[in-house]
């Protein structure tokens, strides 16, 4: 199948190096048996638990996985893809099914990052430039996101706070993702839009 291909082409730690940066990202995390960390991943916890990034059993993860310092929880089920280039970044949460492909530079985010304060942003922005990211944002929005089972989401797509994505959907790429999507629905464009139904 497809992820035997991928782990082929994306080989284990081969030096001491990459051993110790590997071990560091799993510490940051939880991770299940035969899941992989590539090379180019990176694992990013703004908070001490490890149990706030959760990947399953025989994942491949090349993205970006963050939580942010104020909160934020990461859970993806198990044999999920996230390729290179994608952003998954949560300050409430985001729930990731089983079998779900991620493409290419896709950016999952169930926060607003910034407030649609000016004078906010600039504190905010002072503070992480002389602190790191705050321990509170109180006027930054965010929503949980969902992501069902058997998901394909296209390369450069981006996903929104509070979308629920239902099982065995196709998003196109590129595709901006405000709203919930049904199961099976095959949706495309800014905002997405259905063209289609996909089958199990």
């Amino acid at each position: 199948m497809i992820f035997s291909v991928l782990r082929r082409i994306v080989a284990g730690p081969t030096s001491l190096a990459e051993s110790v940066r590997d071990r560091r990202k799993r510490r940051r995390c939880k991770v299940g048996a035969n899941t992989q960390l590539g090379a180019t991943s990176r694992i990013w916890n703004g908070q001490p638990d490890p149990d706030r990034i959760v990947i399953g059993n025989g994942c491949l993860i090349l993205g970006e996985l963050l939580t942010l310092a104020h909160g934020g929880r990461i859970v993806i089920g198990n044999d999920t893809f996230v390729s290179e280039g994608s952003r998954i970044w949560s300050a409430r949460g985001v729930t990731i099914g089983n079998n779900v492909l991620v493409s290419h530079n896709v950016d999952i985010h169930d926060t607003a990052s910034h407030s649609l304060s000016a004078r906010a942003r600039a504190a905010h922005f002072a503070t992480i430039r002389g602190a790191g990211h705050p321990a509170e944002l109180d006027d930054v929005k965010d929503a949980a996101i969902v992501i069902e089972d058997d998901v394909w989401i296209g390369f450069g797509a981006a996903v929104l706070p509070g979308v629920h994505i239902g099982k065995g959907a196709v998003i196109g790429a590129k595709t901006v993702v405000t709203h919930d999507v049904q199961p099976y629905a095959i949706m495309v464009g800014n905002p997405a839009r259905l063209v289609g139904q996909a089958r199990e």
